[in-house]
């Protein structure tokens, strides 16, 4: 078998062929969200330049020769994942970073007001 997709489907059976396209459809959804959304230069780069990695790479997995021997594939897909965790610790930090604000915020007029009555 020389058709990567086939060769997933045929050697690991329907349902982890499935689930194999499920996961990369969502690398790609993910990426393409990221690239929306992200006001990060960085991580709108990486992400265009992971959407374009995943399309070609799904084009070019229809050819006439076997990927599943390829190192460098797997070690680039534990790349993207990487990169992802990369971006939802950033969006989070991103997001606590207003919270922390209002709570030394808070904690300054808590002080100046002479700290808690009662």
């Amino acid at each position: 078998m020389h058709n990567w997709w086939m060769e997933i489907l045929t050697g690991y059976g329907i349902f982890i062929f499935l689930f194999y396209v499920i996961v990369y459809a969502g690398m790609m959804i993910k990426g393409y969200h990221y690239y929306k959304t992200s006001t990060d230069g960085f991580i709108r780069k990486t992400s265009l330049c992971i959407i374009g990695y995943l399309a070609a790479f799904t084009l070019s997995s229809i050819s006439s020769a076997t990927n599943i021997i390829n190192e460098w594939q797997w070690v680039v897909f534990g790349v993207i994942i990487a990169f992802y965790a990369y971006c939802e610790r950033s969006a989070l930090k991103k997001e606590q970073q207003p919270m922390r604000t209002l709570l030394s915020q808070n904690k300054t007029i808590h002080q100046s007001t002479g700290g808690s009555h009662g």
